[in-house]
């Protein structure tokens, strides 16, 4: 099966590129949960508000196709919960920057399968 939120996977990583430590910190004024202060600044953490998540099932997601887990499982696991373990606005920002940069290699080696399987014709990833 195809990923049916790889625009929304490449705008949230342009969104955690982009966010500012001023952001961090407003979203730390009134909670020291990283959870929760993600979840104010891209919706992090739950499916009806995440960016990648709204309006696509988890079997649908570019961390399910390329990963086989969910976006917080597997070896996904460990850039999600430094957002979510986050203390202070400093270590949020390093976690959104750390999460962006896995993204990226995700979405590049989803990039890479596709080439393989439109050079040569033959696919063994059994993801369509």
């Amino acid at each position: 099966m195809t990923a049916t939120n790889i625009e929304a996977f490449k705008q949230l990583i342009e969104r955690y590129e982009s966010i500012t430590i001023a952001e961090c910190i407003k979203a730390f004024a009134t909670t020291k949960d990283g959870g929760k202060a993600a979840q104010r600044i891209t919706g992090y953490g739950s499916s009806d508000s995440c960016m990648i998540c709204i309006n696509t099932f988890c079997y649908e997601c570019v961390w399910y196709e390329q990963t086989g887990k969910a976006c917080f499982d597997g070896k996904n696991m460990e850039t999600y919960t430094a957002i979510r373990n986050s203390e202070t606005a400093e270590e949020l920002l390093k976690a959104f920057r750390a999460r962006a940069a896995y993204m990226r290699e995700t979405l590049e080696l989803r990039s890479e399968q596709i080439n393989v399987r439109t050079l040569d014709g033959n696919w063994e990833g059994g993801y369509d």
